[in-house]
């Protein structure tokens, strides 16, 4: 079963990324690149910036097939079919990469990406942990912690997924990655780590804050907070009155606080939204 790699805000195979990775994967290869090949790669850098896979997998193809030696060219041609999705293909040419210089630290990771994306998630594992121990500054570090993150939670490993984040942002202090955190405190039923996060996040992050809030009322609940979240709660349907999802949060919440008139008051303004309009928590 292939999973979608929603893991890419700040990682590898971002298009926009491609240019800056390869290029200094260039400065270290073991023989001078001709004219031909660098413009062969530059029109392959070109088309995977703007996502024109199919028409940039024919001239990866070639690049290869006439400079089969050179490592630029093969992991171009890896990329390029990782988002294709000829993961078989990508793979040949990482792991041919992965042999010729063992210790490089972004190829280790395009094959944790590639397994990711087949649901091998073992695979996945092995080898962001492989990335990781040849990384040097704690950018890199975080940056890899973060990845592995991912793959944790792809296998239901919530807790340890937490913990990545957490040795990640010691290392590193990223807004986005607070609210990745914050998201799995949720789900771990961290409440007061959840609290902490959401209160860190939502002065700076204002394209967010309805979801944050949302989360924030589940902290709050789940600390027993419960005016607090009944004020996060009431702010958001002020906003979002047809929203079925945060009326059911109140609803629930309605229900902790052993407010009968209101829960009665609540399950019928529910009943008279229909399908409700529902935000996407994302």
């Amino acid at each position: 079963m292939r999973h979608n790699l929603t893991f890419l805000n700040c990682t590898c195979f971002a298009a926009a990324l491609i240019l800056s990775v390869m290029s200094n994967i260039a400065c270290v290869a073991e023989a001078p690149i001709s004219q031909e090949l660098k413009g062969m790669l530059r029109e392959i850098d070109m088309l995977s910036n703007n996502n024109d896979w199919e028409r940039a997998a024919p001239v990866a193809d070639a690049a290869v097939k006439k400079y089969s030696d050179s490592y630029e060219a093969h992991i171009r041609r890896g990329m390029v079919n990782f988002h294709l999705e000829e993961e078989g293909k990508a793979i040949a040419d990482f792991e041919w990469a992965h042999k010729k210089r063992p210790d490089d630290w972004q190829n280790t990771e395009y094959l944790s990406s590639v397994y990711t994306q087949l649901g091998k998630d073992d695979l996945a594992l092995k080898y962001i942990d492989m990335s990781l121990a040849l990384r040097s500054s704690e950018f890199l570090k975080a940056d890899g912690l973060m990845k592995k993150k991912d793959v944790l939670k792809h296998l239901r490993r919530d807790l340890e997924a937490e913990e990545c984040a957490t040795k990640a942002l010691k290392l590193v202090q990223q807004p986005h990655w607070y609210r990745e955190r914050l998201k799995l405190r949720v789900q771990n039923s961290h409440w007061q780590g959840a609290l902490e996060d959401v209160n860190r996040i939502l002065p700076i992050m204002p394209k967010f804050k309805a979801s944050n809030l949302q989360m924030r009322a589940k902290a709050y609940i789940g600390l027993k907070r419960y005016a607090d979240a009944e004020r996060d709660l009431d702010l958001l349907i002020k906003t979002a009155p047809y929203s079925r999802e945060y009326h059911q949060d109140r609803l629930k919440l309605y229900k902790l606080e052993g407010k009968k008139d209101m829960v009665a008051k609540e399950e019928a303004a529910i009943k008279g939204l229909g399908d409700g309009i529902d935000v996407d928590l994302k």
